[in-house]
């Protein structure tokens, strides 16, 4: 039923604007996301990974990329 998907981009209050020099320190800590869609960097914080070393904007990216591929 890929022809009757209907794609819709949210936003939940989870948006950050991230400096132009981001560092390791620098990182998103906040698992929210739709399984399908998700990096595997955000997965693996709520599946026994570790959840402090977070994830960066390379995962929006991965999300992104997702969403075309489905297009």
């Amino acid at each position: 039923r890929l022809n009757e998907a209907k794609v819709k981009v949210v936003d939940f209050g989870f948006a950050r604007r991230m400096p132009d020099c981001v560092d390791d320190r620098q990182r998103m800590m906040t698992p929210c996301f739709s399984l399908p869609y998700a990096a595997p960097e955000v997965v693996s914080c709520i599946r026994g990974g570790s959840a402090a070393s977070g994830y960066g904007s390379g995962c929006d990216l991965w999300s992104l990329g997702v969403i075309f591929y489905c297009l």
